[in-house]
């Protein structure tokens, strides 16, 4: 009793309203961010005609949003649980540019042929070729697809916290309760832009851009440093080594031949001292 309480990934909004009605209690709800990535297909991907709806089990909740697209967009959905993994590869496999996917939750097949969700994802991404895929989840993102506007728990988590700490702190509960989409962040894979040939200045402003080696670059800037100070190091060291050996064998080579110079005039010595002795101990005859 008393106790502030804040939840977090709770889908839908019976449940969400039904703890609101209880004292210190608040949090953030999971919404998906249909609309915004229907945006992005009409900015992006100007040349789609179709929208396909990737799920194992269709969603009933999306129907007032797709409502407002049937002028625009022909939305079409690929409901995995009744078909096989085979039957659904056919499908993507057969989409052109003129198609985009939205992926929701797929996790059943009619053959229950994947162990997780990577699986799954890479699976997806190798059989849609041709057509750009747009995500809900963040974990989607990463294995071919373009990315979009997601659901990422670990934001959910942190805007969570901050409302438990404002719930200690005697905030209003429906004041700093989040019951829309702004938990959710824009993420985007840079290998996907490239194929599809989409800029990163079309993008929504604060994007986040997975395997943009640029970014990469900034993330392990330090290491990097140190890695090349490491290295040019090493190349110096090397290079000391080498100048120290080359004037080693050069000053052996002097000495050698100081050596063999020194040996050949002790040799001219013994001789010189040699015939001095020889003439030395020969009788001189002087004859009249």
């Amino acid at each position: 009793k008393n106790i502030p309480i804040s939840f977090l990934g709770v889908q839908q909004s019976e449940r969400s309203n039904r703890a609101l009605k209880y004292d210190f209690m608040s949090g953030v709800s999971e919404v998906e961010s249909i609309r915004e990535n229907i945006e992005l297909i009409k900015k992006l991907n100007p040349n789609v005609k179709t929208i396909n709806f990737l799920d194992s089990y269709g969603i009933k909740r999306y129907e007032e949003i797709t409502e407002e697209y049937k002028n625009e967009y022909n939305i079409n959905w690929i409901i995995t649980k009744d078909k096989t993994s085979e039957e659904v590869r056919t499908i993507l496999s057969q989409l052109d540019k003129n198609n985009a996917v939205i992926q929701l939750y797929v996790t059943d097949f009619l053959d229950n042929s994947f162990r997780g969700i990577d699986e799954i994802n890479k699976f997806i991404n190798e059989s849609c070729k041709n057509a750009p895929i747009y995500n809900i989840l963040y974990y989607d993102v990463g294995k071919g697809s373009i990315g979009g506007k997601v659901i990422n728990h670990f934001n959910q988590g942190e805007e969570a916290g901050k409302i438990a700490i404002e719930l200690l702190n005697g905030q209003d509960k429906n004041h700093i309760y989040i019951g829309d989409d702004s938990a959710n962040e824009y993420v985007f894979d840079y290998k996907a832009l490239r194929k599809f040939g989409i800029k990163k200045s079309d993008l929504p402003l604060g994007s986040k851009i997975i395997n943009d080696p640029i970014e990469l670059i900034e993330q392990y800037k330090k290491i990097i440093i140190c890695y090349g100070i490491f290295v040019i190091g090493l190349i110096i060291i090397i290079f000391a080594l080498v100048l120290n050996i080359r004037y080693k064998r050069t000053y052996e080579k002097e000495i050698l031949k100081a050596k063999n110079a020194a040996e050949d005039m002790n040799k001219a010595k013994s001789h010189f001292i040699t015939n001095i002795s020889h003439e030395l101990r020969t009788p001189i005859y002087i004859s009249f």
